[in-house]
């Protein structure tokens, strides 16, 4: 039924928001530390941070920054999570204040590549990308499957007869579903992810192109405004180097 759908693995992904006081340099500051303690966690194949830029589509920015761990199976993002490291790291966020609802949010995921003809069926990993972060909460109503048709539809929306991507920027197209994990129930039950080349291309394509149309088909259904039914966001792309 899902065509479109190439099957990429399981993540996990964390969202902060920094603290009164702390400053958004010393956030990242922290945060390449923390990627410097956890790169060892294992099973983990891919491990990228993304900083939030302070100018993004959809106001409230819901955080300042996300990462994401990705795993080929759910048994290997559950070895990994009780791990010593991971848990030694719970307790270094405790400590630091960052784990904290105000601050913190995590979520389990089952990830997929939309398949787009002419581009690379891989998440993209050159320098300097831009991530753009678009994720969703069920209606009430809403089960797992509507809310995964929904986002289906959403991306063939974006591709031509030819499975063509019709919007000129974007070069890495996922969605990916929430599973049940140790963080309680999920603050999204879906994320959209696509990749652009740099911060010009996106603002370009958000302005004059169907990027627009997609905007409006995700606003016919959820309040972007709204942080209980939609966090929107994009920022730079940062790739760990895994040990």
């Amino acid at each position: 039924m899902y065509d479109l759908y190439i099957k990429n693995g399981y993540k996990q992904l964390i969202t902060l928001k920094c603290p009164v006081g702390m400053g958004k340099e010393n956030l990242k500051k922290w945060w390449f530390e923390h990627a410097q303690r956890i790169k060892k966690l294992p099973g983990l194949k891919l491990y990228t941070v993304v900083f939030t830029e302070e100018e993004t589509f959809g106001p409230p920015k819901p955080f300042d920054g996300f990462e994401e761990m990705w795993f080929e199976s759910i048994g290997d993002l559950r070895n990994a999570y009780y791990s010593e490291i991971w848990q030694k790291e719970i307790a270094q966020m405790d400590k630091d204040y960052l784990y904290h609802p105000q601050y913190f949010q995590g979520i389990w995921e089952e990830g997929y590549m939309v398949k787009m003809t002419g581009l690379t069926t891989e998440i993209p990993k050159s320098k300097g990308l831009i991530r753009l972060f678009g994720g969703l909460k069920r209606k009430q109503n809403m089960n797992l499957k509507q809310i995964k048709d929904w986002y289906y539809l959403h991306a063939t929306m974006a591709l031509d007869k030819d499975g063509k991507m019709t919007i000129p920027g974007i070069i890495g197209y996922t969605h990916s579903f929430s599973i049940i994990s140790p963080y309680g129930p999920s603050f999204v039950d879906a994320i959209c992810g696509n990749w652009w080349l740099n911060l010009e291309e996106i603002k370009r394509d958000f302005k004059y192109s169907n990027m627009l149309s997609q905007v409006e088909h995700g606003k016919e259904s959820w309040d972007y405004n709204d942080l209980k039914e939609a966090q929107m966001t994009w920022g730079e792309q940062h790739i760990i180097e895994i040990d």
